[in-house]
């Protein structure tokens, strides 16, 4: 670099209310800084969270795979039993080039697979607000971890059944409940299983359902138009790979031809693909802080933090840690005493219960013993009588045997 001409770089230095421009003798070299940050980030390597969400069969594990042109996950059995929904995990890292990003995909399993769907999007929520809460815990630590990793899901991919009329009142349900933690992005799946006409139609009918039930999708900062007049995506996706002329693409096998997934004239394949890691990836990573931040000030209210008091005057974090601690310190106390007067209540309840025992247990042993002393009174009387009885007999038996003795004489 030449320095000289690095030199005619005039610096501007703010002092105050006064601006002026100062040009150094020599080079500084704080125009090197944005190359320092873009080493030090891809240094670190990237993050990004994307789930994928829809019912059993409608083709998630293929559209994954298909918008990585590579097999990231495996199908699942159809004969796999699911009870409830859950969430199916997986993580991977690419590298393109000197970029590392660390793709962690997490797909829906089980929507639309029970009797009772009314509480299906539960789980997809508890889940997105499991990756907020575990954010709010580290921050809230004394010692936070620096290189915890951000596993808060950047962008969720809804994919809609080809029903080639309108979206399902379930899929409504779960997207409305979806849209409040995350990014959502409609996907119209198997989007070559009904004619162009009908599809056109059908994303008319989803964009005002959607519109209706006041479900909230990502809006990008750029290219805002743009986006918006694609939505919602009608891919093709297959997990077959063809060669054609030589060259190995992927797409679906009919009778009368081949569907290449990658093919823009009727598929929004490679449109998703460039939305979620070529066009607008900071976006979402970005949008996503917005809604973080948004929960993080609902989660804190709720738990007694805020920024300022009923005046309007700001409150510092650390007040509000001394109050509550103060507080908590108060509660455990009045916690104790009642505590503390519970026990003396039972001990003494106690005590009355067994001081009462004791009385009817002595109560009973005097009658017991009375009685007792009565049938002792009553044998020995009848044994007395018993030997007086038998004394009599004897003497009796003696005298009678005295007579006979005195006859035979």
């Amino acid at each position: 670099m030449d320095l000289e001409s690095e030199s005619d770089r005039p610096v501007r230095l703010v002092l105050g209310e006064n601006d002026r421009l100062l040009k150094p003798q020599n080079r500084v070299g704080i125009d090197n800084l944005p190359d320092q940050v873009v080493r030090s980030i891809t240094n670190k390597g990237f993050v990004f969270n994307v789930m994928i969400c829809g019912q059993s069969g409608i083709g998630k594990t293929t559209l994954v795979n298909s918008l990585m042109k590579t097999d990231i996950l495996s199908k699942r059995s159809p004969q796999t039993h699911v009870d409830g929904v859950s969430i199916r995990s997986c993580s991977t890292p690419l590298v393109e080039g000197s970029v590392r990003v660390e793709l962690n995909i997490n797909c829906s399993v089980g929507i639309a697979d029970q009797q009772d769907r009314e509480h299906s999007a539960k789980p997809l929520q508890e889940f997105l607000e499991s990756q907020f809460d575990a954010r709010i815990e580290n921050e809230l630590n004394t010692i936070r971890d620096a290189n915890v990793k951000d596993s808060r899901v950047h962008v969720c991919i809804y994919l809609i059944p080809p029903s080639g009329r309108y979206a399902k009142a379930l899929d409504l349900s779960i997207m409305k409940a979806l849209s409040q933690k995350v990014n959502l992005i409609p996907v119209i799946a198997k989007a070559d299983t009904i004619t162009p006409t009908e599809l056109r139609e059908f994303k008319k009918s989803i964009m005002k359902s959607l519109s209706e039930n006041d479900i909230r999708l990502f809006t990008p900062k750029t290219k805002k138009e743009s986006f918006m007049a694609n939505l919602p995506f009608a891919v093709i996706a297959s997990d077959h790979v063809i060669s054609v002329a030589g060259e190995k693409i992927r797409a679906r096998q009919y009778p009368w031809g081949l569907v290449d997934v990658e093919n823009k004239q009727y598929s929004d394949l490679p449109l998703l693909r460039d939305v979620l890691f070529r066009q607008h990836t900071y976006d979402l990573i970005r949008s996503t802080d917005d809604v973080y931040q948004l929960y993080r000030e609902i989660k804190l209210s709720k738990l007694g933090f805020a920024d300022s008091d009923k005046s309007g005057n700001p409150i510092r974090l650390l007040d509000t840690y001394e109050a509550k601690k103060q507080q908590h310190l108060v509660d455990l106390e009045r916690r104790e005493s009642e505590m503390r007067q519970n026990f003396v209540k039972k001990v003494s309840e106690k005590e009355s219960e067994m001081e009462n025992a004791k009385k009817e247990l002595e109560s009973k042993y005097t009658k017991l013993k009375v009685i007792h002393e009565r049938e002792e009174q009553h044998i020995q009387s009848q044994m007395e009588q018993l030997e007086t009885e038998i004394k009599e007999w004897e003497l009796q038996k003696t005298s009678k045997t005295s007579r006979q003795s005195t006859r035979k004489k």
